[in-house]
């Protein structure tokens, strides 16, 4: 795996919103839901847009150099971290759309905060009873015919 990596959310065992400023994953497979807000909704947004890793950590590099923690690992390790929990799947850089307007620095949050998800499980037994893990290729919910 490369630098030049590009990255979706797994769908659509996972779906992803931004809702001011954070972004609230849940993976319908495993009924777990996460947080994820300033540096680390930046990246989540970046990396949505199609901005493939390594612009990702140079943005953030240049951004916020004046900061005293190594940028390009945190941000490895919390990448790393949404893959592990397989909220993140590897795409080919050539399927991504036009991303010049999400590098745009005024975009980024105003501090460094390093990236981390928060996981929460506490209603996983209601989301796995819900139907809507049970979705297909062409959404949720469907009109069925009777």
């Amino acid at each position: 795996m490369t630098e030049a990596t590009c990255y979706r959310l797994n769908e659509p065992q996972v779906l992803g919103e931004l809702l001011d400023g954070e972004y609230v994953i849940i993976h319908f497979d495993t009924g777990c839901y996460y947080s994820v807000r300033d540096t680390a909704a930046d990246v989540c947004r970046l990396l949505f847009a199609g901005v493939d890793k390594a612009s990702v950590i140079e943005l953030l590099d240049r951004q916020y150099s004046a900061e005293q923690v190594d940028i390009a690992q945190t941000v490895l390790t919390f990448i790393n971290g949404l893959v592990e929990q397989q909220l993140i799947v590897e795409v080919d850089a050539g399927s991504n759309a036009d991303h010049a307007d999400s590098l745009d620095p005024a975009k980024l949050s105003a501090k460094f905060v390093v990236p981390v998800f928060e996981q929460y499980d506490d209603m996983a037994d209601q989301l796995l009873l819900d139907p809507i893990h049970e979705i297909d290729e062409r959404g949720w919910p469907q009109r069925t015919d009777a």
